[in-house]
């Protein structure tokens, strides 16, 4: 029952409840999820290919983390301005920040000499957003795009980087407008749509709930969990669910 798993997947439910739900153990639901989750990126892809976009773009990172606190990520959207419709994303794990005990930080530091985040990784993850931009920017019959991004100063780095992009901007056929991420969470607010998302998430998603007890030990079931709920929020669930 693919339908009933997605939809209490993107209920927040955890596996575990539903599992018992179904009367299924937890490997057998995250067996379908991840198969649901292939489904998922190729349809996302085939559709890809015959969209033509005619909105504006908003990007920026969705942390949560993955294991343990001390493997924080960053999860990188591109999402239209008025459809909210998800183009794409992309997961880098950061290096833990904030303020933190000594203890804390002692324990980061031991992690770390087994692994560690690499250096100026949402740069690199928001540059792979970018080229995503530059085949939105391909079909779409809206020009010039506006790219709307809070005041992070990896993007204008990460843009920088690509020749094509770089081009675009300069010449003003793609237009990068940054916004002050205090700024009030109102529908009037340019970044609305990913922060939209933003609360979506942590409330559709158990994994993502604040101070929760559920949370991803692996990265790309992670990943697959998300793009399953992004076929949810694109495809199967209303604009608007009032309306």
């Amino acid at each position: 029952p693919y339908q009933d798993i997605i939809k209490r997947l993107c209920s927040c439910e955890s596996l575990s409840a539903i599992g018992r739900a179904l009367s299924a153990s937890t490997d057998t639901i995250s067996n379908r999820i991840s198969r649901a989750s292939r489904q998922a990126l190729a349809l996302n892809a085939t559709l890809s290919a015959c969209l033509h976009p005619d909105e504006d773009l908003v990007a920026d990172g969705f942390e949560s983390f993955c294991r343990s606190q001390y493997f924080p990520n960053n999860i990188t959207l591109l999402v239209g301005a008025s459809s909210q419709y998800v183009y794409a994303a992309d997961h880098v794990t950061i290096r833990r920040k904030g303020s933190m005990t000594v203890q804390q930080k002692k324990t980061r530091a031991k992690l770390e000499t087994t692994w560690k985040a690499e250096p100026g990784g949402i740069e690199t993850s928001f540059s792979r957003i970018a080229h995503e931009l530059l085949r939105v920017y391909a079909a779409t019959n809206h020009s010039p795009i506006t790219l709307w991004t809070d005041e992070h100063k990896s993007y204008p780095r990460a843009l920088a980087r690509s020749p094509h992009l770089c081009l675009l901007v300069q010449t003003g056929f793609i237009r990068h407008k940054v916004v002050s991420s205090r700024k009030a969470r109102t529908t009037r607010n340019p970044l609305f749509p990913v922060n939209y998302l933003d609360r979506e998430l942590r409330k559709d998603l158990h994994e993502h709930v604040r101070e929760t007890v559920c949370f991803g030990r692996n990265v790309n079931r992670q990943m697959e969990r998300l793009s399953v709920y992004l076929l949810w929020h694109n495809m199967m669930k209303p604009h608007r669910a009032r309306e």
